[in-house]
């Protein structure tokens, strides 16, 4: 067995994910189909990643989390949250706000340029009818950070900003043109322009941001780090943090 095993932070952490897993495992049921499974899985218990980096005896811990859910999940993320807090580790979390300095005009061009990757306005609230209606269903609720756990005067945003996700695309491929159809289509209203920005989005969502927050990571000097980061960043993070002295010593790929 690898020596790190017996580390009392580590054995700690397994104690406060098997014990809120636990909890919540008989709270909640489990769901049958696979769309339906991702809004209501009952807790984060099983998706949790340890990674640990011998070389600078470092601990990192990876929540995947899921933006829309039920309110049995985000407690369970908030309970491991609460838990690892109290161990003294550091937070980094997942969030594209809008870059400081932006005219309102300015912001809403950004968004609206975001818009024509993913066919929606990602603001969440009740006008926004861009949103597939499941968003709006009382079943579910959206991610909030501060209900989680997350302290966003304490917690670091190691995101990078929508102007500098949209700048970087347009420096290496193209510029985003808004046509009359973009420009007329409220943010809130159905989404019906015609283009092929979709074959883009993963570009958009994931080329930039990932290789960010991984050097982030790898440039942070605490030795004990927690991830809040969405679902899919998973599959493009570990690889990048794997070849810089990560290993997986808990959780599954």
């Amino acid at each position: 067995m690898l020596s790190f095993i017996h580390n009392p932070n580590i054995i700690n952490l397994r104690k406060h994910i098997f014990l809120a897993g636990l909890f919540l495992a008989i709270a909640f049921s489990s769901c049958r189909y696979m769309a339906v499974y991702l809004f209501t899985k009952k807790d984060i218990t099983d998706d949790v990643k340890i990674l640990y980096n011998k070389q600078k005896d470092r601990t990192l811990i990876v929540l995947p989390i899921i933006h829309l859910s039920k309110k049995g999940y985000y407690e369970s993320v908030k309970n491991i949250i609460d838990s690892l807090r109290s161990e003294g580790y550091t937070f980094f979390y997942e969030g594209m706000d809008m870059q400081q300095g932006l005219d309102s005009i300015q912001a809403i061009n950004y968004k609206r340029k975001l818009r024509k990757f993913l066919k929606v306005n990602l603001d969440f609230h009740k006008e926004n009818l861009s949103l597939p209606s499941f968003y709006h269903s009382k079943y579910y609720i959206k991610q909030d950070y501060h209900k989680i756990g997350i302290i966003k005067e304490q917690d670091i945003n190691i995101d990078l900003s929508l102007k500098a996700v949209i700048d970087s695309f347009e420096t290496k491929y193209f510029e985003i043109t808004l046509n009359d159809c973009d420009l007329n289509t409220d943010l809130n209203a159905k989404y019906q322009c015609k283009n092929n920005y979709a074959r883009y989005r993963n570009s958009i969502i994931h080329e930039f941001r990932n290789p960010f927050l991984c050097q982030t990571i790898l440039e942070s000097k605490h030795q004990k780090l927690v991830i809040v980061y969405g679902k899919s960043h998973w599959m493009y993070i570990y690889p990048l943090l794997r070849d810089n002295g990560y290993e997986l010593v808990q959780g599954k790929l």
